[in-house]
């Protein structure tokens, strides 16, 4: 899973130009207004536009090689990966998806009042979708990305790596690892953690019980789902909403 160590939104009215640093962290960028000049080891010029993403590899100095003229202004983020493929994205690109893009940066910014746990999915599924935006020219990113849409569409229904497999047309072990390709996760890990996400986001949000949403992220038997959760966040449903929403509630 990515690792969110900071995320904000940049405005300037005019004249910008990136300061020169090497950090041991990754960023990713999204242009929202304006233009940003900026280069990596004096090597690497780019100049990215409104609707451009702009990835920023751990250890390469960049630096601004010329002042924006007119407002400037980007989402970003800083963030590590275990997962090779989210540490090699390519440096300067247009993502089909930009209201999209916009969107989970949006539900980046908002994650990160809730816990650290809640902003690393969030930031794992933008980067996630970055990758699908380098990977979908290719015949297995395309057939991850209609996979993954698939999955998306409702993660909380009966699915399993066999019935997608045979939806498709492919072996397991096809889009298995093209789904890895694409998300860093196998078809079985990706429903899980988009199920958590959604159990995460219903516990903050609604006074259902940790029951009822257990229910409704997919899983008919509650203790499984007890289980998966506190692997995948390191508590229980109950402590989680106690411990997060209580938080919340207090820095408002």
């Amino acid at each position: 899973m990515v690792k969110t160590e900071l995320c904000g939104k940049f405005m300037l009215d005019d004249g910008f130009c990136h300061m020169r640093r090497c950090m041991n962290l990754n960023e990713l960028i999204y242009m929202i207004e304006g233009e940003m000049y900026i280069c990596e080891d004096d090597e690497d010029f780019y100049t990215v536009k409104s609707g451009d993403m702009l990835f920023l590899k751990a250890g390469r100095e960049h630096r601004g090689f010329k002042a924006s003229s007119g407002p400037v202004a980007f989402f970003w983020f800083h963030y590590t990966s275990e997962n090779e493929g989210d540490n090699r994205l390519k440096a300067h690109f247009t993502p089909g998806e930009s209201a999209y893009i916009v969107q989970l940066y949006n539900r980046l910014f908002r994650y990160s009042r809730f816990s650290q746990e809640a902003l690393d999915c969030a930031a794992t599924l933008l980067v996630a979708e970055a990758r699908d935006a380098q990977s979908a020219s290719s015949h297995s990113g395309k057939i991850a990305e209609e996979i993954r849409a698939y999955i998306e569409a409702d993660p909380t229904k009966k699915l399993t790596a066999k019935k997608i497999a045979d939806r498709f047309g492919y072996s397991q072990d096809y889009i298995s690892a093209a789904l890895r390709e694409l998300t860093g996760y196998s078809v079985k890990n990706y429903i899980t953690h988009l199920r958590m996400d959604r159990a995460m986001e219903l516990l903050l949000s609604s006074d259902l019980s940790a029951k009822q949403i257990s229910f409704i992220c997919g899983y008919e038997d509650y203790s499984q789902f007890l289980k998966l959760f506190k692997k995948h966040c390191g508590t229980t449903p109950t402590n989680y909403r106690r411990h997060y929403r209580f938080s919340v509630i207090n820095t408002i």
